[in-house]
């Protein structure tokens, strides 16, 4: 059940009516029976897995904290970390790490016992997995105690909106608004429902037709060459944004409408002036689980500059491996690694060049925004491609044939549309921007009426011109 698809529209309406006629206490139940119902929709049995993590890591975590030894404290995160940790690695990596033994065995001409095995991918383990060990080592460290109502803890788990695609939400902020539930907002059902149809159109006006243009070029990447291996770059570094950030803001919005703040996902990232910003404006909650939970116990900055250099490639290479299991993904996380410490280890030189070149403020600015864009457009090409082998080859024609006009063949009129609705949104994001700099003092002032009809359209918009249900990116992955 996707969430723009007219099934989960109607489970959503049931699901609303039924906690708002429940009483108060008994609400989380609600919540909870509709996040596996949504979950069962998807295939039954990986609800089983669901509910084991979500029972041995409440359990777990009660021990935790009711141990005082340190030695045996550790032992208990360890196993935690490692049973929530195991049904990832087999059903997401286990065939990854397999294929490529035999590969390394087939070098060598020597024969690889162990076969292939068909696996389905959970949807959402990798989000609900990191959550349950981030809970566990916020509870090892004191940061929370134990959540002692089994009942709760499941939901804090499986909470629909956020359930398959995130946010990566701490216990500290999620739990705390399961035990304390609110009362019906108007204003804050208001804010979600204008979210989650904003997050709608993203998706399905904007993200699905740039991904048609983008599945064309990609599918054979040594049929396209200069700008039309340009183009489709740049489109899907668009459309992953719109697709992304278009479930985030539809979960948030889900979100709102049961009285429930989840956290921001993304911060404006494109505009971002290097990769370290890029890291902080993009899938934030995922950013901030690798900084607190991989990168600090590594030692963080608290190293010599060398150990600091390895600390950032694992970190981005984990993160590679954690977006997808093949190597493709390992090269897209190595990238950014790289692009991170050349943009810091640079940093003095840019400046004086600046400097000497007389390059500042706006234009520094907008310069830098640019080269960043690049940076992480050249970059999504490994995520997007099938292997390395068509990633490089789409790159390699970027820098051939530039005189030749861009090929659109059969999809000219969605890929006009696309375009136009992306500059549409591109120039909405600069405005949001530069009104969230001033305290969205102008969207308060437009007139009711004005707002009305902006919504208006955009449902027309949405029901006119909207693809019908294509999967979001991520639930690939």
């Amino acid at each position: 059940m996707l969430f723009n698809s007219l099934g989960f529209y109607l489970f959503l309406m049931a699901a609303f009516s039924l906690w708002l006629l429940t009483p108060m206490r008994s609400r989380w139940l609600v919540l909870l029976g509709a996040s596996y119902f949504f979950y069962f929709t998807w295939t039954p049995w990986f609800a089983l897995i669901l509910m084991f993590c979500s029972t041995v890591t409440w359990w777990g975590a009660i021990r935790l904290a009711d141990i005082e030894a340190t030695g045996r404290r550790k032992a208990v995160l360890a196993t935690l970390v490692t049973v929530n940790l195991a049904p990832l690695f087999f059903f997401k990596y286990f065939n990854f790490f397999n294929d490529s033994l035999r590969e390394i065995f087939a070098l060598s001409r020597a024969t690889y016992p162990v076969p292939h095995i068909a696996l389905l991918l959970p949807v959402g383990i990798s989000f609900y997995t990191f959550q349950a060990i981030s809970y566990c080592a916020d509870v090892y460290k004191g940061r929370i105690g134990p959540e002692r109502h089994v009942g709760l803890f499941a939901l804090y788990l499986a909470f629909f909106p956020k359930l398959l695609s995130g946010p990566i939400e701490r216990g500290a902020n999620l739990l705390s608004q399961l035990r304390n539930p609110r009362l019906f907002d108007n204003r804050l059902f208001v804010a979600g429902m204008q979210l989650f149809f904003w997050g709608v159109f993203k998706k399905i006006v904007i993200a699905d037709r740039l991904g048609m243009y983008v599945d064309m070029v990609f599918s054979q990447p040594q049929a396209y060459w200069g700008k039309t291996a340009i183009l489709a770059a740049w489109l899907f570094t668009l459309q992953i944004y719109c697709d992304f950030s278009a479930y985030t803001d539809m979960a948030i919005g889900c979100g709102r409408i049961f009285g429930i703040e989840l956290s921001q996902n993304f911060n404006f990232p494109y505009l971002a002036r290097s990769v370290a910003e890029f890291w902080r404006r993009w899938h934030i909650t995922l950013t901030s689980w690798f900084r607190d939970y991989v990168y600090l116990p590594l030692g963080g900055n608290k190293v010599s500059p060398t150990r600091w250099g390895a600390n950032i490639m694992v970190v981005f290479l984990l993160s590679g491996l954690w977006h997808g299991a093949a190597w493709n993904f390992v090269w897209w996380g190595g990238l950014h690694g790289l692009f991170y410490l050349i943009g810091i280890i640079t940093e003095p030189f840019r400046l004086r060049l600046r400097e000497f070149c007389s390059i500042s403020g706006k234009a520094a600015a907008i310069l830098q925004v640019l080269i960043t864009f690049n940076l992480v457009s050249l970059a999504w090409v490994f995520f997007r491609a099938s292997s390395i082998e068509d990633a490089f080859c789409l790159i390699s024609h970027m820098f051939i044939n530039l005189s030749l006009p861009v090929q659109i063949m059969g999809l000219r009129f969605s890929t006009y549309l696309a375009c136009c609705f992306a500059v549409i949104f591109i120039v909405l994001e600069l405005l949001q921007y530069w009104d969230a700099e001033h305290d969205y003092r102008c969207l308060r002032a437009i007139p009711t009426f004005l707002k009305f009809f902006a919504y208006v359209g955009g449902l027309l918009v949405i029901s006119l011109l909207g693809l019908s249900s294509k999967q979001f990116i991520y639930f690939y992955y």
